[in-house]
């Protein structure tokens, strides 16, 4: 018997011409009280020796710490509070697309997001900058950039192909607002190229910038 460093005491016993070891070890003293299954199986005999029947495999159940278990739920909460959506804070529908406005963020810039998706049909859509500002404190602001669907800024307007119910990110960027963090009014101007209508524009009222 030979007393290991861990606390475990390896026992060598011979069964026939086969030898097996079997290790015990202090397991509640090492890893904490989780209980986690592993299996040993017995060694095979040497050359030269009888062949025997070997027993099973054999199921040891051992301590796994309860600490680790917890820190390991904590990291999947984590992940998951990161890979959640950006909140709609309104949905509307103006000249056959839904408009779900994410809000706006106020920086060097101010930066209003959104996600468009035809309710009918697919169909093209242009946001033009020219139908598009923010009213403040009396003040209006005209939009200065846009996009949607990932693509480049424009200055004047841009255009996309959109399929029925698959909604593309859009946004419009306005003047920066120095003493306000609220918006009266926030206007984002919109054709529908498919069906031809007139320009219409998209109206929130009383924007809180994030």
């Amino acid at each position: 018997m030979k007393q290991l460093e861990t606390g475990a005491v390896m026992l060598i016993a011979l069964l026939g011409t086969v030898s097996f070891t079997i290790v015990k070890a202090n397991w509640n003293k090492i890893f904490g009280s989780e209980e986690k299954e592993v299996v040993v199986v017995v060694a095979a005999p040497q050359e030269g020796q009888k062949s025997v029947k070997q027993p099973a495999a054999q199921k040891v159940i051992y301590q796994q710490p309860i600490e680790s278990v917890t820190e390991e739920v904590e990291k999947s909460e984590t992940v998951l509070a990161v890979e959640q959506k950006p909140k709609i804070k309104k949905t509307l529908i103006l000249n056959g697309f839904k408009f779900d406005f994410l809000g706006c963020q106020k920086n060097f810039e101010i930066k209003c997001d959104f996600e468009v998706s035809p309710v009918m049909q697919d169909s093209k859509i242009k946001i033009r900058l020219y139908d598009s500002r923010i009213i403040a404190d009396g003040l209006i602001y005209r939009g200065k950039t846009t996009a949607i669907g990932g693509g480049a800024s424009s200055y004047s307007y841009v255009t996309a192909n959109l399929v029925k119910d698959v909604p593309l990110k859009a946004h419009v960027t306005y003047p920066n607002i120095e003493d306000s963090n609220k918006i009266d009014v926030l206007e984002v101007g919109i054709i529908n190229e498919t069906s031809r209508t007139v320009a219409e524009v998209l109206r929130i009222k009383n924007v809180t910038l994030d």
